[in-house]
């Protein structure tokens, strides 16, 4: 049989409970997370047991901390298997100039960690950024959006060919260029376009390969954006 133990009030203004978990938040501090959404709108509550009773620091005067309520399609996670829970939030890149049909623009997922010395200090920010990516959950990885991309860099998906394409956006003009795409492949598919050139395994699983395909015809400037085969591949990460 269940008992009671410890209760504390939380904002309950959600539609439905995404996840719960009891997980590290700082290299000694654990909580309870409660992730939530209403609509396209997440929230996060962490529960804390202080000795004596559970509390909810980050909800007070029947109202939540705005840090902790944003847009995502995330839940709270261990992102990078550091031992520490992330706390995940979205924004909108900007928009290219006409997209074909078949592509639907990404968001850019920034992740921060719980600052431990905001519990003792409420003037300070409770969380702090870490990194920002693009998630592609259905493949099973991110790749890290480099700080010197924002505003300039789109990134839009073609769930049909399992590809996601990088794109140039002049913030001058809006016109849009194609820099790169990241495709998942069959060796054998790979294999046969590595041959055209312009193709680089970025990382290998089994017979599957994580490739990327660098546009042609771009200037020096816009090369340096991209950087190397080598860094792409260390921002692109398995999860």
């Amino acid at each position: 049989l269940l008992s009671q133990r410890l209760t504390c009030a939380i904002d309950a203004a959600f539609d439905t409970v995404t996840a719960i978990t009891y997980s590290r938040i700082t290299p000694t501090t654990r909580a309870i997370i409660l992730d939530a959404r209403s609509g396209n709108t997440a929230s996060t509550q962490l529960l804390f047991y202080d000795g004596n009773n559970l509390i909810n620091p980050y909800y007070t005067e029947d109202r939540l901390t705005p840090a902790f309520v944003r847009e995502t399609a995330f839940a709270c996670t261990d992102i990078d298997k550091d031992g520490i829970i992330e706390i995940p939030a979205a924004t909108a890149l900007p928009p290219i100039s006409d997209p074909a049909s078949n592509l639907t623009p990404m968001g850019l997922t920034s992740w921060s960690t719980f600052n431990s010395a905001a519990l003792s200090d409420f003037s300070l920010q409770p969380l702090t950024y870490e990194f920002s990516c693009i998630m592609n959950a259905p493949l099973g990885y991110y790749y890290i959006y480099p700080a010197a991309w924002i505003g300039r860099v789109s990134v839009y998906n073609n769930a049909a060919d399992r590809t996601v394409s990088f794109y140039y956006v002049d913030p001058n003009t809006n016109q849009s260029t194609l820099l790169f795409s990241l495709s998942r492949l069959s060796l054998s598919d790979y294999n046969k376009r590595a041959a055209t050139g312009a193709w680089y395994e970025l990382y290998r699983e089994g017979e599957q390969i994580f490739a990327i395909h660098i546009a042609d015809d771009l200037t020096a400037d816009l090369k340096l954006l991209i950087g190397t085969v080598t860094d792409n591949r260390n921002r692109l990460i398995l999860y």
